[in-house]
């Protein structure tokens, strides 16, 4: 089983990335709060980095199968096991889902999709909510990405083509907990010196 001074190297890693998530969320609904700019790009960059930190996080709380020798595939195990004992996590914690973070890194298996079937209306937009979306959208229409600006939910397509949605919020609110928890740890628990940016 892994020690608490093990669990350190983990930690500093979710510290970053809990920071990192927190610093584009505040940014992505900085920049939706503006109408001069809630229609850029500006939405995605930061949304795409909130979605990929929480992902980095995830896969330390919640690895995914590896093939190979017992071993090896025992440390991922018992870290998550650890991790989420630390963090007070259930394994039906928002952050844990990376359909969202999955749907950024990708991406290309969507446009190759639109690009097969030449599809030619393609949705990307904030819509004030959810009835502005309904009204939008029809089955033809590729949701490419969508933020629903009342409620802070994600919309887009998994590869098959079938929507998903992804409520922001409850990530945040996670990963919240996840870096003040991250914080305490690294400052109070940890026997490692670590020389590294503030």
């Amino acid at each position: 089983m892994l020690k608490d001074f093990n669990i350190t190297w983990y930690m500093q890693e979710i510290q970053m990335h809990s920071h990192a998530a927190c610093q584009e969320y505040d940014c992505m609904r900085e920049v939706v709060n503006d109408p001069n700019r809630r229609q850029t790009r500006q939405v995605w960059f930061h949304l795409a980095a909130f979605l990929s930190h929480a992902a980095m996080i995830s896969k330390y709380l919640s690895p995914t199968e590896r093939s190979g020798k017992d071993a090896l595939k025992a440390v991922p195990v018992q870290r998550s096991i650890k991790l989420r004992e630390i963090f007070q996590l259930a394994d039906s914690t928002e952050v844990l889902n990376r359909d969202a973070r999955n749907n950024v890194e990708h991406f290309d298996e969507r446009i190759d999709n639109w690009v097969r079937r030449r599809d030619q209306n393609i949705l990307e937009c904030v819509l004030p909510d959810r009835a502005s979306y309904e009204s939008r959208f029809r089955e033809t229409w590729r949701i490419k990405r969508v933020l629903l600006l009342d409620e802070l939910t994600f919309i887009s397509e998994n590869k098959i083509g079938d929507k998903f949605e992804q409520a922001l919020e409850p990530v945040h609110e996670v990963i919240k907990k996840i870096r003040d928890h991250a914080d305490l740890w690294t400052t109070n628990s940890s026997t490692y010196h670590f020389i590294s940016p503030r």
